[in-house]
C-alpha cells in the first residue's frame, strides 16, 4: 500500500511532527508532502499528483473537490484532525467528513465531540493518540539534590497558549515567597518574555527549536502544564504531558500547592515520577505503536 501524508506545515509544527514526520519513516512505501505545495496546483494537477497513492492521509486541511472527484477507483482518503475544526468551518467540515473513508482524531475528547457532531452519513471517528519518537528525546533528566541551585520549572507550547499559565502563577509566587528557590522558563515560538513584569521570581524565555528541544527540557526539573480551559481543552491531545514524560520531567498543573512544594523540595520524588512516566511512554506511546495502529486501521477500512 502506497501512502501519502499531507501535512499542514514543517516538522517544527506539532501536528506535522507527531502525526506524520515521526510516523512516516516507520511505514514502508510512504511519503510526506506539504499541503501548501499541493494547494498551489490546479484541481486537475492536484488529482494527477495524488493518483499514484493507494491512501492519502490529510492532516487538518483537506480539499473537498479531491474527495468528490474520486481520484481513482480504490483509493482511500482519511482526515486526521487534532482540533475541532468543524466548530469554525462547519459546511466544509461536513463535506469532508462525509466523503472521506474515515476520520482519525488525536484524543478521546475530540473523538467524542466529533461523533456527537458528525453528519449522519459520516463514519464515527477513531482515536489514535499522539506518540513520541524516543530517538528524539535522547536526553533524560536525572534528578539530584543541589541546595545552591534553583529548581527549574518550564512551560512549553505555542506562545498563544501562554495564558494558561496565569492560573498557576499565584502558586508559584506563593512557593517563592515561602522560601523556595525557583525559576520559570517559557519555551515557545515567540521571543518576548512578558512574565517578568508580573512574576516575583526569575523568569526567562528560550526559543523553541526541535534540534535543541530534548536538551532544553532535560535541563529542567518540573514541567508546569496547566490544562487548557473550557470545551476546547477537553478536545486537546496529551502530547505535552507525553513530551515532558519522555524528557524525564514530572508534570504539575499548578493547582496543588502541597504537591508543588513536595516536588520542589524532594528530587527523589521527582525521580520516581520521572522513571514511571518515561517507562509508560516506552511501553505505550512510542511512535512505532502509532504506526502500527494506523496501519491496522487502514487495513480494516
Amino acid at each position: 500500500m502506497k501512502i501519502l501524508f499531507v501535512v499542514p506545515g514543517p516538522i517544527q509544527w506539532a501536528t506535522s511532527r507527531f502525526r506524520a514526520y515521526w510516523i512516516q519513516p516507520l511505514i514502508p512505501d510512504s511519503e510526506i508532502v506539504l499541503y501548501p505545495e499541493l494547494a498551489q496546483l490546479s484541481p486537475d494537477k492536484m488529482i494527477e499528483a495524488l493518483e499514484p497513492y493507494d491512501c492519502v492521509i490529510w492532516l487538518k486541511q483537506c480539499p473537498v473537490h479531491v474527495l468528490k472527484d474520486k481520484v481513482r477507483k480504490g483509493q482511500k482518503h482519511f482526515w486526521d484532525v487534532t482540533d475541532p475544526m468543524w466548530w469554525f468551518g462547519p459546511e466544509w467540515a461536513r463535506e469532508v467528513a462525509t466523503f472521506v473513508d474515515g476520520t482519525i482524531v488525536s484524543s478521546p475528547g475530540l473523538m467524542e465531540n466529533f461523533n456527537m457532531w458528525k453528519p449522519s452519513k459520516a463514519k464515527k471517528a477513531v482515536c489514535i493518540d499522539d506518540h513520541m519518537n524516543l530517538d528524539h528525546y535522547n536526553v533524560v533528566r536525572e534528578h539530584a539534590s543541589n541546595d545552591d541551585a534553583p529548581v527549574k520549572l518550564i512551560w512549553f507550547g505555542l506562545a498563544l497558549n501562554r495564558f494558561t499559565l496565569l492560573g498557576a502563577l499565584p502558586y508559584l509566587s506563593r512557593a517563592h515567597t515561602n522560601g523556595r528557590n525557583i525559576t520559570l522558563t517559557i519555551f515557545d515560538d515567540q521571543p518576548t518574555n512578558h512574565w517578568e513584569a508580573i512574576a516575583d521570581f526569575t523568569t526567562m524565555h528560550v526559543g523553541f527549536d526541535p534540534e535543541t528541544e530534548a536538551e532544553v527540557l532535560a535541563s529542567h526539573d518540573i514541567a508546569i502544564l496547566p490544562k487548557y480551559p473550557g470545551p476546547w481543552g477537553k478536545c486537546k491531545s496529551i502530547n505535552k504531558d507525553l513530551t515532558a514524560y519522555a524528557a524525564g520531567l514530572p508534570v504539575l498543573r499548578g493547582n496543588n500547592y502541597l504537591r508543588l512544594l513536595r516536588l520542589i523540595d524532594d528530587p527523589s520524588a521527582r525521580q520516581v515520577l520521572a522513571d514511571g512516566n518515561r517507562a509508560m511512554v516506552e511501553d505505550r506511546y512510542q511512535s512505532k505503536y502509532h504506526a502500527e495502529k494506523l496501519m491496522n486501521l487502514l487495513g480494516e477500512e
